[in-house]
């Protein structure tokens, strides 16, 4: 994990001590972890990943380890979004914090769900002329993600000419941009929510996302389309829609 070390053993659960161990670490590294050993023969991980990772002593024995490095706040794989947070990263829609964390109850910010869908497109070029926010400058990290969506209708911004990247997403929004994303089918059945009526702005989205299993409802019935979406259930959202076969990676 990346706040631990990640300690060698042999088959018989031996620790190899430092003496024991060669200057090097095998042959790769994968920025998965330090290229260092320290007096307890252990080695830190530096950020998710998997590698291989070869120790040997000076009487030539060897031993070869599979290490996966986990965020360090999502490490329980009984909890239902270990599965779909690890897919996130490992297809490159998700990353982490600097340190060490991805803060999967977080709420999710709009500037950080255009970058997440516009990894999941390929990371394609802006079309034509994007529309311009005040608050979103070329300067900034999420810059070419916004302009993408802007320039594909995915996402419009408010009255005032902002975007307002850092503004918590909420679960109504993420359903429009992603029905956006897929081309805005109609969904077949009748209303299922009582707090999204017919002439709610996102019913349209919310009816088709929860007609093909991306959002679910609340055990009450409602669908709370003004609550703010958390990290972790954003990237369940895309998970889902890859499932079902509406989305893919690019």
């Amino acid at each position: 994990r990346s706040d631990q070390a990640v300690k060698y053993v042999d088959s018989d659960e031996t620790v190899f001590p430092l003496s024991m161990l060669e200057a090097g670490l095998g042959t790769t590294n994968d920025g998965v972890y330090e290229n260092a050993v320290d007096a307890e023969g252990n080695v830190k991980g530096i950020s998710f990943g998997e590698t291989v990772i070869t120790v040997s002593n000076d009487s030539g024995t060897s031993i070869s380890v599979n290490v996966k490095v986990c965020f360090k706040d999502v490490t329980d794989p009984a909890k239902s979004t270990y599965k779909t947070i690890y897919w996130g990263a490992d297809a490159g829609i998700i990353s982490g914090f600097s340190d060490g964390t991805f803060g999967p109850e977080a709420n999710c910010t709009r500037g950080q769900f255009a970058i997440m869908l516009w990894r999941m497109a390929g990371k394609p070029a802006a079309y034509g002329e994007p529309k311009e926010f005040s608050d979103v400058t070329s300067s900034m990290a999420y810059y070419k993600a916004i302009s993408w969506a802007s320039s594909e209708g995915i996402v419009n911004g408010f009255n005032d000419g902002t975007f307002r990247p850092d503004d918590p997403l909420t679960r109504a929004q993420i359903v429009i941009m992603v029905w956006r994303y897929l081309g805005k089918d109609e969904a077949e059945s009748e209303n299922s929510f009582p707090d999204v009526p017919s002439g709610n702005t996102t019913y349209r989205a919310v009816q088709w996302a929860s007609e093909n299993g991306i959002v679910r409802g609340y055990s009450d019935g409602t669908f709370r389309p003004e609550n703010n979406c958390t990290r972790e259930q954003i990237v369940t959202i895309l998970y889902r829609a890859v499932r079902e076969g509406f989305m893919e990676v690019k």
